[in-house]
């Protein structure tokens, strides 16, 4: 028996687990040890799947990663899709609402593949955004919107009133608000992995900007790390410190 059988602690990246591309020693070091005393460890993150893959030598999740804001469970080891969730082609009419609405939209980044945000559209420059998405690949996992960070929570709140009903929205950083299909998110990856790992009695979650906040929720104990806005601080159940004093560490070690 492990100290932390049947725990699943789910861990985003950018700002929570990762500073500057790099996973300080601590984290690393206590990581390792959460896993080898049982616990499943893995990552939740905005980012496609195989951004994860730069940061094995660092850390290597003994399970399911979950990317593109909860749109993709994925299997780095086996290389291997095993469940996604993606937008609908009516998505075309979002962007269409933006180019028409939002002038301070700078670019629109949709996510079509494993590896990176492969398709850009500029909505000032590049026309029709529905011809364009013609000749796009699918499926589409998450569009994301750049807006002036000034008026992204106004952007945000406009979307979210014409289409909340059809859409998920929210924001990953100041800039960008991101749209995915309403059967996907952090928190619908929570329950699908649940279902996946039987074992699993306690999920723990840690997250610094808005798209963590549905997973801080589903958690059975959700930490905002001490540099996230204080709105989201306001939805966890615990604040960790800020990442950059290797606040995973100091979730790990406080775990009863």
């Amino acid at each position: 028996m492990g100290r932390y059988d049947g725990y699943l602690f789910l861990s985003d990246m950018d700002g929570t687990l990762t500073y500057r591309d790099h996973v300080s020693p601590e984290n690393q070091e206590a990581i390792r040890f959460f896993q080898k005393e049982g616990g499943i460890f893995t990552i939740a993150t905005g980012r496609p799947p195989m951004y994860i893959r730069r940061f094995l030598d660092q850390v290597e999740p003994n399970s399911y990663v979950v990317a593109v804001n909860g749109a993709v469970i994925y299997d780095l080891k086996e290389d291997h899709l095993v469940w996604y969730d993606s937008l609908p082609e009516d998505a075309v009419e979002v962007v269409e609402y933006v180019q028409a609405h939002h002038p301070q939209a700078r670019s629109i980044h949709t996510t079509n593949s494993f590896s990176d945000y492969s398709v850009a559209f500029d909505p000032k420059k590049d026309g029709s955004f529905r011809e364009f998405a013609a000749h796009m690949p699918g499926p589409w996992y998450k569009m994301i919107v750049i807006e002036e960070a000034a008026r992204s929570g106004e952007g945000l709140a406009d979307l979210i009133e014409h289409f909340g009903d059809r859409f998920r929205f929210e924001r990953s950083w100041p800039e960008g608000i991101e749209m995915h299909s309403l059967g996907s998110g952090k928190d619908v990856a929570i329950r699908k992995l649940k279902e996946l790992l039987p074992s699993v009695h306690t999920v723990l979650a840690a997250g610094d900007y808005e798209n963590d906040v549905a997973m801080l929720k589903e958690a059975d104990i959700g930490y905002a790390m001490g540099n996230a806005p204080e709105h989201v601080k306001k939805e966890a159940d615990r604040v960790a410190p800020v990442f950059t004093e290797h606040a995973i560490a100091q979730i790990i070690y406080s775990i009863k």
